[in-house]
């Protein structure tokens, strides 16, 4: 049975969010671009515009959830590579030591060890 396009988009959220800004500003550029501008340097010189533009509506939580952001991504690093390392080691260290109990167990009863 074919289904329509509203039946495809019943469920899409199309109000505005609770997190959405209101007030959308426009980005305000300083000066006309050069007329041999690279697209690279277009990509570049419109970013910082951006940014400059975003700086002014950014309050000081809105600082601390990224700096938070960066520790945290920092201490989950962090936590992940000591977990695998640590067990790593462990699954090494556990190797061995059943492998000096074979050798040992083999030698008490006086088999030939490979």
């Amino acid at each position: 049975m074919p289904r329509s396009a509203t039946d495809a988009t019943r469920f899409t959220a199309t109000g505005p969010y609770a997190y959405s800004k209101t007030n959308a500003s426009t980005i305000q550029l300083s000066q006309p671009p050069p007329s041999n501008e690279t697209p690279a340097q277009k990509v570049i010189r419109l970013r910082a515009a951006a940014q400059r533009a975003k700086l002014g509506q950014e309050t000081t939580w809105d600082r601390v959830v990224e700096r938070g952001k960066v520790w945290a991504d920092r201490a989950h690093r962090v936590t992940a590579l000591s977990l695998v390392g640590l067990t790593g080691m462990y699954l090494s260290c556990h190797y061995l030591v059943i492998e000096i109990a074979v050798r040992v167990t083999l030698e008490l009863i006086a088999v030939p060890y490979m």
